[in-house]
């Protein structure tokens, strides 16, 4: 029988905006992994990843000198968005970026290339402000997982409000990022980290919320609610 679809590549494309964000946080783990087996740079490079997580993560501590010194700067700010690019091993890595790759997707199948990089950038924040304000531990706060459950969100908002989405051919797609996340939610309860559970549902509830203005008609919706308010 003839299958009109018989040239389609088997594998799925990957959203351009969602690729450079994952090219991003593998190339650093490239560069890492290359100076921790000594194969590039000077022997003084080997504590790469150390240093990279010190100079870009973030930390309580940092937040805490933002508040007291009022220093808002280029040592400071730019780590509530580059945080999520670093991973603490090969092992961190592989689980954050494969888990990014498919919640990610099924986010940009939908929503515009600069709406997903804004919801990005508004989780990665939000989950963030969430471990400066209400955490308690001070270690570093890295990994793509903020993201991924910040994008969990908003495909918890389109399940919820464009149910239709699901179904135009990504319902495989919506199941292994649910095997991911329960396998993420079981080890998060093992070694119970009480900082990252703030972070995570931060983000997730970001994701959600930000949804409502960022999908497709998040224009129409939000135009809406301001005619609303006016007439009030």
């Amino acid at each position: 029988m003839f299958d009109p679809n018989a040239n389609v590549s088997p594998i799925n494309r990957i959203p351009p905006v969602i690729l450079i964000i994952f090219l991003v946080s593998v190339g650093f783990e490239v560069a890492f992994q290359l100076t921790e087996r000594d194969m590039i740079g000077h022997p003084e490079w080997l504590g790469l990843r150390n240093s990279t997580i010190q100079q870009f993560g973030f930390i309580n501590s940092v937040f805490d000198y933002m508040l007291t010194v009022r220093d808002i700067g280029v040592d400071t700010l730019p780590r509530f968005l580059t945080y999520p690019f670093l991973h603490y091993s090969l092992q961190h890595s592989i689980f954050g970026v494969l888990m990014f790759l498919a919640v990610g997707k099924g986010v940009a199948d939908h929503f515009h290339p600069m709406a997903v990089l804004a919801l990005f950038m508004g989780v990665s924040i939000a989950g963030a402000l969430a471990v400066g304000v209400l955490g308690s531990h001070n270690h570093y706060l890295i990994g793509l997982f903020t993201p991924i459950y910040g994008f969990l969100g908003a495909i918890v908002w389109m399940l919820i409000y464009k149910p239709h989405l699901a179904r135009r051919g990504s319902r495989t797609a919506f199941q292994i990022v649910g095997f991911l996340i329960v396998m993420q939610v079981v080890f998060h309860f093992a070694i119970r980290h009480d900082d990252e559970w703030l972070n995570r549902f931060a983000a997730l509830g970001t994701g959600f919320l930000l949804s409502f203005v960022l999908a497709p008609d998040g224009r129409a919706r939000l135009r809406s609610w301001v005619d609303a308010a006016r007439q009030r």
